[in-house]
């Protein structure tokens, strides 16, 4: 069995030495604070501390060594002289424990770096398919179908959740099927996992779940807490292992549990934000080179526009935008969002996402390939439900004319609302 505590993250810090104005760029451009509001040269400062101190603990040491070794008897000078030693030595040991740990709390604050074909401030459209944007008037709401019964939800579970019933409970499940079927097409290994994860799994993803208590829903008297993407446990899968042949792709199904506490105005109304709802989700470890994971993360942009064009029929405006710096995660090195054009709100809404990670959470999660080197890492929504069936609803005159794929599993080729 192994121990379910990680071990300590193995943080680049060679790296960081060797080009400190590149991590600067990052933490700069994403608009974030590191621990306790230092910086890159705090680190640099720190390594040097340490070494330094440890270069003391052990002249300390060698002398210790000697008197304890000296012959003869007990002299007031050498007892002196042992007893100071020993307050010394204690003195550097504690030393450097503060050093390391502080190192410890910085390092893991800086966030991955930012690719250098990001725009600094811009949601760059990469790509954006040509069906017309419907407005409010010549739109099917979806708060007005009685297939969606968001007063129940709330009566019975409080507000953000919702019963889905006859047709668009049957199409929930047949999204699920079509989005996995393509998935084990791609190659990819289909993976049931948990949806409680220990707190420093989710940690070593790059969430911060003890900061962003008001978003997560943690387990009473336990270290673990409920997951908002199956990424976690995906990613969790291979902690402490070494892949031997790369790549390796997992696709798992799960709930997502998302508290966002707090009014978000019109986002909180209907099913665009909820706070439990079924996702699949896909996970690749690659050979940790920026060209390897660069073209997975090609691929798996094309799969994901590919997959959204066929169940929406290709009735639906659908767009690749790239998301700038400042709203990326901290483990993110890159990232596209694939949007759907919702009328009721009169704007874009994010369907999926695509992430490279380089090395960031093997480093912590300790996932290494055949040579020892720490892998990187890609996830990429391949389905979030609930949007991609608000999607299908408000882009409709209040009938949902299936995809060819969709009715097959279905058994029927429209949805009346």
């Amino acid at each position: 069995m192994r121990a379910h505590k990680l071990p300590l993250p193995v943080f680049n810090v060679k790296d960081i030495a060797a080009r400190p104005w590149v991590y600067e760029e990052s933490i700069n451009l994403r608009k974030i604070k590191l621990y306790n509001n230092q910086s890159i040269n705090d680190i640099l400062t720190g390594c040097k501390d340490l070494k330094n101190a440890e270069h003391e603990q052990q002249k300390l040491a060698y002398e210790r060594n000697l008197i304890n070794k000296s012959q003869g008897a007990d002299t007031p000078n050498i007892s002196t002289s042992r007893k100071v030693l020993k307050d010394q030595f204690k003195k550097i040991s504690s030393s450097i424990s503060e050093i390391k740990q502080n190192l410890q709390n910085i390092l893991a604050t800086v966030p991955n770096l930012v690719s250098e074909n990001l725009d600094e401030r811009e949601f760059k459209v990469i790509k954006q398919n040509d069906v017309p944007l419907l407005d409010k008037e010549n739109s099917f709401n979806h708060l007005e179908t009685k297939l969606v019964d968001l007063a129940t939800g709330s009566q019975v579970s409080g507000n953000g959740q919702t019963y889905l019933n006859g047709d668009l409970s049957m199409l929930e499940q047949v999204l699920i099927m079509y989005a996995l079927r393509k998935c084990r097409q791609f190659n990819f290994e289909l993976v049931s996992s948990p949806t409680m994860v220990r707190t420093d799994y989710v940690e070593a993803c790059g969430f911060q779940p003890r900061d962003d208590a008001s978003q997560i829903y943690f387990v009473k008297d336990t270290d673990t807490c409920l997951i908002g993407t199956a990424e976690i446990p995906l990613a969790a899968q291979m902690a402490n292992q070494k892949i031997n042949k790369l790549p390796l792709q997992h696709a798992g199904v799960s709930k997502a549990y998302r508290a966002e506490a707090g009014s978000r105005g019109k986002e909180s109304k209907g099913i665009y934000r909820l706070h439990e709802f079924n996702k699949v989700e896909m996970f690749v470890w690659c050979e940790p080179t920026l060209e390897e994971s660069t073209k997975w993360f090609n691929k798996l942009i094309e799969f994901q526009y590919n997959i959204l064009s066929s169940v929406l029929n290709n009735s639906v405006p659908l767009r690749i935008i790239q998301i700038p710096p400042d709203d990326l995660g901290a483990p993110a090195y890159r990232k596209y969002d694939i949007e759907a054009w919702m009328p009721n709100r009169q704007s874009w809404g994010e369907l999926s996402s695509c992430s490279i990670c380089l090395d960031y959470q093997a480093r912590r999660l300790h996932t290494k390939n055949s040579q020892n080197q720490f892998v990187h890492t890609l996830n990429a929504t391949a389905l979030a439900v609930p949007r991609v069936i608000l999607s299908l609803i408000e882009n409709s005159n209040g009938k949902i004319n299936l995809s060819p794929e969709l009715a097959e599993l279905m058994g029927k080729s429209s949805i009346d609302l």
